[in-house]
């Protein structure tokens, strides 16, 4: 496949040879370029993966196909290892064909295949949502529905560092929680914490139904409950999440989303490392529906997000940056435009960099700011 990039005096890279491409999950790589993970999209369906890996200024080095050009191959997540070389998990339809299966792959620092691995489940839909290595070089990856029992929607898996399935651990719901879905794993010191979407009714609610929620699982080393959350179920919140949770240097956790209360609008919801509610905060409170990016650090105590919603009948777009309580201490509003308004994934690099990653009708935008939220230029 030709590849071409249309580049302006800013840094905004678009990637039109590649119309059709649903961008997944970006990362910063250690020689400061960017990699991102792809699904491809042929006859309204997804078909295979593919990694894209960028030197600083956005220009393509290199590319790779995940899939055989017969099967569905659908991206995950994706990480680079500490070896240098990448892990990344999705779902294929090679073996079960109706009821996909999770899949692994390990690439070295060079790009090569290391090894493939497939975890079959005969007439189970299952699939990969992340994959981090440990401090020992083992993998944990986050799973749904991996599991012959429907109401078991969630699962870890431990994988050693050649490819092996050493166990599987599944957290079957309170029986308050219905259509629980995992959607971020993070690693910590002594566990893992599960960021999962869920519904529940509220506390003392005896009429039936149920409102979104946040769903926070934590774990030890071996995949055991330590605590749950699911969250709202004290302070009444409503809403979900689809990107990133963060820990901050105190031990507790960060999670942006919307907040559907009376109408969607980005909210910040925290939770202490006790797995206690602790507080949410509106970031764009007037927005009527609204939405945001995933949430970043710009140091130990500023967020840096992407914003946007409509206010009064008008849409407007910003980057902010708030203090860990939600309150904005800066923001910069920017034009409504296809590319940022369909940013999804965001990164914060090793020089306090923004770098967005977008879709706007399967058309992919990669473009960085710098941390006063303007347009970044190239470097020589």
């Amino acid at each position: 496949m030709n590849i071409t990039t249309a580049n302006s005096q800013d840094w905004v890279h678009s990637y039109p040879s590649w119309a059709g491409i649903y961008p997944r999950y970006l990362i910063e790589s250690r020689d400061k370029g960017y990699i991102f993970f792809t699904d491809y999209y042929n006859s309204g369906a997804i078909w295979h993966s593919i990694i894209v890996k960028t030197d600083i200024n956005g220009n393509v080095l290199w590319h790779k196909t995940i899939g055989d050009g017969t099967h569905a191959f659908i991206a995950g997540s994706l990480e680079e290892t500490p070896d240098l070389g990448i892990i990344l998990c999705g779902m294929t339809n090679k073996y079960g064909g109706v009821n996909p299966d999770p899949y692994m792959v390990k690439f070295n620092a060079c790009g090569e295949l290391e090894w493939c691995s497939v975890n079959q489940t005969p007439g189970i839909y299952d699939f990969a949502v992340r994959v981090k290595q440990t401090q020992s070089g083992d993998y944990i990856m986050l799973a749904s529905m991996s599991d012959p029992n429907e109401y078991y929607r969630i699962q870890l898996y431990k994988i050693s560092s050649e490819g092996d399935w050493i166990w599987k651990h599944n957290y079957p719901p309170h029986p308050e929680v219905s259509n629980d879905d995992g959607a971020d794993l993070t690693l910590l010191d002594d566990g893992y914490l599960i960021t999962a979407l869920c519904y529940a009714p509220d506390s003392g609610q005896t009429e039936g139904g149920a409102y979104e929620r946040l769903y926070y699982i934590r774990t030890d080393t071996m995949g055991d409950d330590v605590w749950r959350l699911v969250y709202g179920s004290s302070n009444g919140y409503h809403g979900q999440a689809w990107f990133n949770t963060l820990k901050n240097p105190s031990g507790h956790f960060y999670t942006v989303g919307w907040h559907s209360n009376y109408c969607d609008t980005p909210g910040l919801i925290k939770v202490l490392s006790d797995g206690s509610e602790s507080y949410f905060a509106d970031l764009m409170p007037t927005a009527c529906p609204g939405g945001c990016g995933s949430l970043n650090f710009l140091d130990d105590t500023t967020f840096v997000i992407l914003v946007g919603g409509t206010i009064n009948g008008t849409r407007r777009l910003k980057w902010i940056k708030t203090d860990t309580l939600g309150a904005e201490k800066y923001f910069k509003e920017f034009p409504i435009n296809d590319f940022m308004e369909s940013t999804g994934w965001t990164i914060v690099t090793h020089d306090k960099k923004i770098v967005g990653l977008s879709d706007y009708n399967l058309n992919i935008t990669l473009y960085k700011l710098n941390s006063s939220c303007e347009f970044d230029t190239v470097y020589p």
